[in-house]
């Protein structure tokens, strides 16, 4: 039997591992512990320059007893043989992002083979055209930050949020750990891979699927989409595809892919979204803050943060996706649009730390038009665009409380920036509603004003979409056949969200 033992601490400097602190809570010899899963890693650094390591774990005694009063732990266990829905034709899988891999990768586990369909490249290819938009700031519409073999995630911090550890989230960390990831992503609380282990993790997930019987194929823009008697019909620029079951894992930047369901009339609704900036600081002024002046930065990483707050009932700011020690770079989908976001290499050992500051856009605040949130983010990029390209926008967040051009302004963006007045580009209520987020959020970090150099815009924080499902089966409300999971669908949001939903989807099918 295991049990959960809580509150293990360490000093960040102790060598102590963790069946040591185990035993020494138990009072019992290190000799006693049978077994030991590590769930949880935090650090509490509540008491600056006094930080520790918090664990939570699962203890297994040689014994097989627990001690009184303890909460028994029940080892995650994922349901392969359940499963009712079976399709009569291979399932046609439409991006392989991380619903769409993770789909795959469980349909397999079933026997239930898959054709993927990307319309992006293999991540060795797609580096090359990321790095040409970088250094160029030429874009190749269907290959870029955000579409491409490993979804818009592959470049990024590679965050793994997962708000509850349930069995296929537990599934998911175990399968990232299979192909390469470390270990310690499983019990982390704030585990995060970074760009450089993701697009190495990613082909060997692929090829690994490739052996397995799946088929991929690349370069494959789906433009529409058709009911039939018998399935759907998938209309790319370059052939047809065909069957009764199409799961739907395109991202949240699939524009076009969501006027052609439009036009199906396939249901889909607004939904809340945020849109807002980057804001860039110095990674020190961060890492002091958060771990006090005599943090050693060897042990504990690059600091980040979480803040919130209400600006009108109903509506806040916050920050979102931080990437301490990293960098700000161009998440554009098309020529005559400029987005950012950021990222992060496994070390976030660069001297900055960004994050986006969002200001939530409610569906009420839009034309009533299903696809109204894409067409105001489609319009926010374009004013950026009109004024460099793929050239962001920047100013000092002090200079934008002011409404003035900053004059000097340095950011780690590429392909390059430009000075611009972030409240002439943005629309009226983001700039009212980060105004008072910044000086809410200067309370809390003192210096977050001063120290701050913004860059515009970012939009890609979720999609302003949901294509309606039936909650059980996770079929359209009326497209029968179609599957829409992950972000792109408006059930997910971040890397452990989308996976999880698409390995939900595929334990519905029955084993082959």
């Amino acid at each position: 039997m295991y049990f959960v033992l809580d509150s293990l601490q360490k000093s960040v400097a102790s060598k102590q591992t963790v069946p040591e602190l185990a035993a020494r809570a138990l009072n019992l010899p290190q000799s006693e512990i049978g077994d030991l899963i590590i769930l949880r890693e935090s650090l509490d650094a509540r008491k600056k320059n006094n930080l520790k390591w918090v664990y939570q774990a699962a203890v297994k005694l040689v014994s097989g007893t627990a001690p009184a009063g303890s909460k028994e732990y029940a080892l995650p266990v994922v349901d392969f043989a359940s499963g009712e829905f079976k399709p009569k034709e291979r399932p046609l899988i439409v991006g392989a992002g991380p619903a769409g891999l993770f789909a795959a990768f469980t349909l397999l586990k079933k026997g239930v083979r898959p054709v993927i369909l990307e319309q992006g490249k293999p991540v060795a290819e797609r580096i090359k055209d990321v790095e040409t938009l970088w250094q160029k700031g030429t874009i190749d519409p269907r290959s870029n930050v955000v579409s491409g073999e490993g979804g818009a995630g592959a470049f990024s911090d590679g965050k793994l949020t997962a708000r509850n550890r349930s069995p296929e989230a537990d599934f998911f960390f175990r399968t990232l750990v299979e192909f390469g990831a470390p270990p310690e992503i499983a019990w982390q609380a704030k585990p995060h891979l970074g760009t450089d282990r993701l697009v190495q993790i990613i082909p060997r997930m692929t090829d690994y699927l490739k052996t397995q019987g799946a088929d991929f194929h690349y370069s494959v823009k789906i433009t529409g989409l058709e009911k039939k008697a018998h399935g759907l019909l998938l209309k790319a620029d370059e052939g047809e595809w065909s069957s009764d079951c199409v799961i739907l894992a395109v991202g949240h930047s699939a524009d076009d892919f969501y006027n052609a369901l439009q036009a199906q009339g396939v249901s889909l609704v607004k939904k809340t979204f945020a849109v807002g900036v980057r804001i860039e600081h110095p990674r020190e002024f961060v890492d002091t803050w958060q771990y006090g002046e005599q943090h050693d930065a060897t042990l504990t990483g690059a600091a980040d943060y979480k803040l919130t707050a209400e600006i009108e009932a109903g509506r806040g700011a916050y920050s979102f996706c931080v990437c301490p020690g990293g960098r700000v770079i161009n998440a554009s989908s098309a020529n005559g649009r400029v987005s950012v976001n950021g990222m992060s290499m496994s070390a976030r050992d660069s001297d900055k730390t960004n994050g986006a500051i969002v200001v939530t856009v409610l569906p009420e605040d839009l034309p009533d038009h299903p696809l109204a949130g894409l067409m105001f983010r489609k319009e926010i990029e374009e004013k950026c665009a009109a004024q460099g390209g793929l050239f962001a926008p920047c100013q000092k967040a002090v200079d934008f409380l002011k409404g003035e051009k900053s004059k000097r302004i340095e950011s780690t963006y590429r392909p390059g920036y430009f000075s611009a007045d972030l409240n002439l580009l943005l629309p009226e209520k983001i700039v009212s509603g980060l105004k008072k987020s910044f000086y809410v959020f200067d309370r809390q970090i003192r210096g977050f004003i001063d120290k701050g150099m913004l860059v515009a815009p970012e939009t890609g924080t979720s999609s302003p979409v949901r294509i309606l499902r039936d909650p059980e089966t996770f079929e359209s409300v009326n497209c029968n056949g179609l599957f829409p999971i992950g972000e792109g669908a408006g059930y997910a949001g971040g890397i452990v969200s989308s996976a999880v939903d698409g390995i939900r989807l595929a334990l519905k099918f029955r084993n082959a």
